[in-house]
């Protein structure tokens, strides 16, 4: 029998799992051997569903949603594999934004060219000025964390992924 799975990440190979798929995982394994292929059906449509939650999430988040070129939200991906789906956020700045950071000095000239996109600045002059004062604040006190995809993972675990195996178990 090929195990059957579900594994999400954020970023970079930063693999986000809870109890609950830890519980789901150890239930599949105990079910019968001819219920696999709705099963992995099932996990395989609640990753590719859970790329418009974890969008929606990205576009909400309270109070400051992650969002400047939309390349985050655009980096949301599931791919299948063996025995189930694997739920992504590619960007390479997905952990950071989900997480949040520690007090460190980023590089200025992202946030002046942020400075400038958003209207906040006029002149490069004051971009980077605006970029300088916002990376002082991030030496000072980092980044809070949003916490975007696990909002997202509680809501397709309580949702969409007993929605999907209903739907294919019933098939």
């Amino acid at each position: 029998m090929v195990a059957k799975r579900i594994r999400v990440e954020t970023g970079r190979g930063v693999n986000a799992t809870s109890k609950a798929l830890r519980a789901l995982n150890k239930l599949i394994q105990e079910l019968p051997g001819d219920m696999e292929p709705k099963i992995v059906r099932g996990l395989r449509g609640t990753a590719y569903r859970g790329i418009g939650v974890v969008a929606d999430r990205i576009e909400t988040t309270k109070p400051r949603a992650p969002i400047d070129t939309g390349d985050m939200k655009r980096s949301v991906r599931a791919r299948d594999i063996p025995g189930g789906a694997v739920l992504a956020v590619e960007s390479p700045h997905a952990v950071f934004m989900e997480r949040g950071t520690r007090p460190h000095m980023p590089p200025v000239a992202p946030l002046a060219e942020w400075a400038r996109a958003k209207g906040i600045a006029a002149t490069d002059s004051e971009a980077a000025s605006v970029g300088y004062a916002v990376a002082l604040k991030i030496a000072r006190e980092g980044t809070e964390p949003r916490w975007f995809f696990r909002r997202s993972m509680r809501y397709i675990m309580r949702s969409v992924l007993p929605d999907e195996i209903d739907r294919e178990l019933r098939s």
